[in-house]
């Protein structure tokens, strides 16, 4: 069973060209975010917030299930590295775009 935990539909085109509409499940895996100000920086007269950006455990991520995969975010996907079944869709270079987005990818990266 492929479990999509992202909020959006990750369309995938299979090897044999048929499209695949896979819709959310209901949980969204992601990743803690830990926010710290840190100071100002002024450029040409403007002054703007700088924040910290710490990364945290990954939350919503269910346990491993035989026969099953888990499609995450690229985010949750880096900060995961030791799950057979957890994958992104792989939206890089051979992503199928519809102005400017991704309308659906050729498959998933681990």
């Amino acid at each position: 069973m492929i479990f999509n935990l992202t909020q959006h539909v990750v369309r995938i085109v299979d090897v044999d060209g048929n499209v695949h509409d896979i819709l959310p499940s209901g949980t969204v895996a992601t990743v803690s975010v830990t926010m710290t100000a840190t100071q100002a920086v002024t450029v040409e007269g403007l002054q703007f917030a700088v924040n910290r950006r710490e990364f945290g455990q990954v939350l919503n991520l269910p346990e491993q299930q035989p026969g099953s995969i888990y499609i995450v975010s690229a985010m949750v996907k880096d900060r995961i590295l030791d799950r057979p079944d957890v994958f992104a869709p792989d939206t890089g270079p051979t992503a199928i775009r519809k102005d400017g987005q991704v309308w659906g990818v050729l498959g998933l990266v681990k």
